[in-house]
């Protein structure tokens, strides 16, 4: 249960508590979906979790009246501790429209305790010593629910939780006249099996489901990326089950630091279907919305801003030269020479507008107009612009994932170069057909550089994406990935199933 929570917790990627406008937070831009393998995976995930977290639990002490007999007395059985434990194995089952229902078989359970008695008869007896109780074939029924709550985070609340065991016995020894153990067994293994009925329960609400929801709610709900960028989203509608899988959806915008304003709405995202075959763990569906917000928050807050100088070196260096004996910008434009011998420019590259990105099936295409300014080198110091040129470009953009990061790459298919204003006279045609053949690939890779740093997927601590696969749709993408949840859990869940499946009837 805790393994599935955590599961949810990746796939609905869920945060709030920041500011988001009305009209933006309440339209998704991100679905998540976890299917049947996902759920399966983390229901043997809860066994182990149970099975290594159930030592944990304190029993409390147990006190029953002795009226039997002669006399009576009073006994106390304490410091009960869980010695030896088996998970019972856990199967689930979808309850629409928002529960599951887990049901388990098997498990059994070893505990052990001291008790200390008085009975009196014509005078006070104190005896005590040690009790053992082992409970086999301890079955639960749980039924829960997700929800959302009003930050927009992901909840599970137990709506039902039962439990029976099957059979037990206990052994109960120590104590100087045996016919008074005699007088209090069967309450006390009555008090016990009550108890156990308890704690079983107590467990599941406790080590898997409270620990799991305190887990939830401590989630940051502003996700700090790379370079000031940050992440905010948050469910919009509680999530959903169905017969065959659990599905949540959410908004999610790239905000900068502490301004998560956006001006922009999201896309409808498209039908959540399926490929037929192997199916994974987790689905994502993303709106080309969340890219583009990251592209209009990159804008307005100057990190799309870049200086071409010197520094690049090889041939880019070369080219910004005002004189030289083959090709550079000086004989590309002699007047900039003549006036500017024997110096460099800087050309100063920033955006005029948000870029934007269109993605549609198979592929996705970047459009973006920049500012293009030569400068006399070093720009920010003589101050001098000599050329004031725009950019208007556009190329495929190629998504791909390299573990939690969604990145890109742009190969730009049209650029054109436009001057606007020159302090040096006319710059004739060849001289920007020039400029473009070399600016281009400069622009191309600087681009990537950005793409490149990509959109992080939060996750869970310890939960991996395990070979994630990215499919362009119209206006969004689709992530299909698995999971592993810490990697000294994968022997004992590989053990898990084989078990499981050994012990299924043919």
């Amino acid at each position: 249960m805790a393994g599935l929570v955590e599961s949810l917790l990746v796939a609905q990627t869920l945060l709030s508590n920041v500011s988001l406008s009305s009209s933006n937070s309440t339209l998704p831009a991100l679905r998540a979906r976890l299917t049947p393998r996902g759920i399966d995976y983390a229901s043997v995930l809860s066994h182990q979790i149970l099975q290594d977290e159930i030592h944990n639990i304190t029993f409390p002490s147990i006190t029953a009246e002795i009226t039997d007999g002669p006399g009576h007395g009073v006994v106390t059985v304490h410091q009960m501790s869980i010695e030896k434990f088996e998970a019972p194995v856990f199967k689930y089952q979808l309850a629409p429209p928002h529960g599951i229902t887990w049901k388990s078989t098997g498990g059994s359970v070893l505990i052990k305790g001291d008790w200390s008695a008085w009975y009196l008869v014509l005078f006070k007896i104190y005896v005590n010593g040690q009790v053992r109780v082992w409970a086999e074939n301890i079955d639960i029924f749980l039924n829960a629910s997700v929800y959302a709550t009003k930050n927009g985070l992901p909840q599970l609340k137990v709506l039902d939780c039962a439990a029976n065991v099957g059979s037990l016995s206990i052994d109960i020894t120590g104590g100087v006249i045996p016919w008074i153990v005699n007088l209090f067994h069967t309450s006390i293994a009555a008090s016990i099996r009550a108890e156990i009925h308890d704690e079983v329960c107590i467990a599941a609400r406790g080590v898997l489901l409270n620990n799991a929801n305190t887990a939830l709610r401590s989630l940051p709900t502003h996700v700090p990326l790379q370079g000031g960028f940050c992440l905010d989203y948050a469910l919009t509608s509680d999530p959903v089950s169905t017969q065959d899988y659990v599905q949540g959806e959410s908004y999610a915008a790239i905000s900068w630091q502490e301004d998560n304003s956006t001006a922009i709405l999201p896309n409808p995202l498209p039908e959540p279907v399926v490929p037929l075959g192997r199916q994974r763990m987790l689905y994502f569906w993303a709106s080309d919305f969340i890219a583009n917000t990251f592209l209009r928050t990159a804008h307005l807050h100057d990190f799309l801003e870049f200086v071409v100088d010197k520094s690049f070196g090889g041939r880019v260096a070369s080219f910004l030269r005002t004189t030289c004996d083959f090709i550079c910008i000086g004989t590309a434009i002699p007047q900039l020479g003549k006036k500017y011998p024997n110096h460099t420019v800087d050309v100063v590259l920033k955006t005029i507008a948000a870029p934007f990105i269109n993605v549609h099936a198979g592929n996705a295409l970047l459009n973006a107009s920049l500012s293009a300014d030569v400068y006399i080198s070093p720009y920010n110091t003589t101050q001098e612009l000599v050329i004031e040129a725009c950019v208007d470009l556009s190329g495929n953009l190629t998504v791909s994932m390299a573990r939690r990061l969604v990145k890109g790459a742009l190969q730009i298919t049209n650029f054109t170069l436009t001057i606007k204003n020159s302090t040096i006279g006319t710059v004739d045609k060849q001289a920007v057909h020039l400029i473009e053949v070399l600016l281009r690939p400069i622009l191309q890779m600087l681009a990537t550089a950005v793409l490149d740093k990509g959109i992080e997927l939060p996750t869970v601590e310890n939960i991996t994406l395990v070979r994630p696969q990215i499919v362009m749709l119209e206006r969004a993408i689709r992530i299909e990935t698995d999971l592993v949840y810490k990697q000294h859990y994968h022997r004992k869940l590989v053990a898990a199933k084989r078990n499981r499946r050994l012990g299924e009837k043919p």
